[in-house]
């Protein structure tokens, strides 16, 4: 598989997205989705382990690990946007579980696409059992 490195502003627009538009979703599957700074957190380890797994398959020392700030506002327009961003960060990070732990962001997946599940009017209308 290749790596390929996520752009900051998408790591923003996934923390504000899950924080503020589906904070409902995701809030009861970890403690950490409930305070904004730990899930600031959370996203900034993602976007670390892009950028590390970026350079271990390409050999690339020439990474920068600088933070960002993450003081925008900016979102996805929809679970659609968000949960495709998502994969495509998971995608994208080759580290190996010992390493890194992908809790957080398999469990925004899966919320996620509970989610949207959730909200077709096919679901809706399904009869239950």
């Amino acid at each position: 598989m290749s790596v390929m490195i996520i752009k900051n502003i998408t790591f923003i627009k996934v923390l504000n997205s899950l924080f503020y538009n589906y904070h409902i979703c995701v809030r009861p599957h970890m403690e950490q989705f409930r305070d904004y700074s730990k899930m600031r957190g959370l996203v900034e380890e993602l976007r670390i382990a892009n950028k590390k797994s970026y350079a271990i398959k390409y050999k690339s020392e020439e990474i920068q690990y600088f933070g960002i700030e993450y003081d925008s506002n900016e979102k996805f327009l929809n679970n659609a946007a968000t949960l495709k961003a998502l994969q495509a960060i998971k995608y994208n990070i080759e580290l190996p579980e010992k390493e890194f732990d992908y809790t957080f962001i398999d469990t925004a997946i899966e919320a996620l696409k509970n989610a949207i599940i959730e909200d077709l009017t096919e679901w809706q209308e399904a009869i239950w059992g």
